[in-house]
This record gives structure tokens, C-alpha cells and sequence, in this order.
């Protein structure tokens, strides 16, 4: 089976458009993509990262792209890791307010499998 066939994604925490950050979870439990515009605590702004929890082969890969022009800037991925396991924050500083697309797939080796929707935020 594909992934596509095994895995759709959820949007949780949160999915309004006016919210700057977010996580979206595999429905069947594989993992999560995340993003958060502003620090908090330990969690830096602007920043992505990939949780895989499942150890079903597949990895997750978190992408995003600054301006939501349509280019990938920066991806954060699980893949050569045992689950569970969250990849670091990949961060940098943006202007207040830019617009930042983000989303997550799963990842087996080259192939790609299911991805979420793409959700548009502010920086």
C-alpha cells in the first residue's frame, strides 16, 4: 500500500488563520509537522521542525517556504532516525508579518507519501 492509501493528516492547535503557529498530525498517529512564528519558552520563532512517532519506515519531512512565493527555504526531516524522534528547530529571523507557507509529508527514502495542506501564516 501507498502512503497516501494509509495516511491522511489532520490539522490540530491550531488550524484558524488569524493563529501565527501550529502543528499538524498524522491521523494514525506517525507524527507531526510543526511551525511557530514567535519564541516561547524553549521554542525559538520562525522556526519549523518534524516529530516522527511511529515505527512504521516512514519519516517526516517538514517544509517551508518564506514569502509563500512557491520555493522551499528551509525543511527539517526525521528520515536516518529510530522513532520516536523530533528533529531540532530549524530557525532565522524574519520581518514581522512576512508570509510563511508551511506543511509536512512522509518520507521513505526518495519517495514522498502523503502530505498535508499547505497552511499560510504570518512571520
Amino acid at each position: 500500500m501507498s502512503a497516501a492509501a494509509l495516511f491522511t493528516a489532520v490539522a490540530v492547535s491550531p488550524a484558524s488563520a488569524d493563529v501565527t503557529s501550529g502543528e499538524i498530525w498524522f491521523s494514525n498517529g506517525a507524527g507531526k509537522a510543526i511551525f511557530n512564528a514567535d519564541p516561547s519558552g524553549s521554542k525559538p520563532g520562525d522556526a519549523i521542525r518534524a516529530c516522527d512517532d511511529a515505527a512504521d519506515g516512514w519519516g517526516i519531512k517538514t517544509y517551508m517556504d518564506i514569502g509563500s512565493n512557491g520555493s522551499v527555504n528551509r525543511t527539517v526531516s526525521t528520515q536516518g532516525h529510530n522513532s520516536p524522534y523530533c528533529t531540532g528547530w530549524a530557525t532565522g529571523n524574519l520581518e514581522e508579518g512576512t508570509s510563511v507557507t508551511w506543511w509536512g509529508c512522509m518520507v521513505k527514502g526518495t519517495e514522498v507519501g502523503h502530505c498535508t495542506t499547505k497552511y499560510t501564516k504570518k512571520a
